[in-house]
């Protein structure tokens, strides 16, 4: 779904029901923290790109219990794989800002 600006945050309720999704690309999408609520019920989730997304410390923090998930970002211009301390510290970093 890269680069698709017309997926966003109610379109991604349509998700929960796949149950052995594992991989999500998103990036470049119109979603935001509002939208994120809706793939905490995707529990098979691993690898999820939000680069170029509206989606910030909040929606992030709530991907922080998601134990599997590893979230790929663009941080100053440098790849990132974060996993879920990755995550957690990466939000209280933005929090502290």
């Amino acid at each position: 779904m890269t680069g698709c600006r017309d997926v966003t945050d109610s379109g991604l309720r349509h998700l929960r029901s796949l149950d052995n999704l594992n991989r999500l690309e998103l990036s470049f999408t119109g979603i935001t923290d509002r939208g994120i609520d809706s793939l905490a019920e995707l529990t098979s989730l691993e690898d999820l790109n939000l680069q170029g997304t509206h989606v910030h410390g909040p929606g992030l923090a709530e991907l922080g219990a998601m134990g599997k998930l590893r979230i790929l970002l663009r941080v100053r211009g440098i790849w990132r794989s974060l996993g879920p301390l990755g995550l957690v510290q990466l939000v209280r970093y933005w929090i502290s800002q």
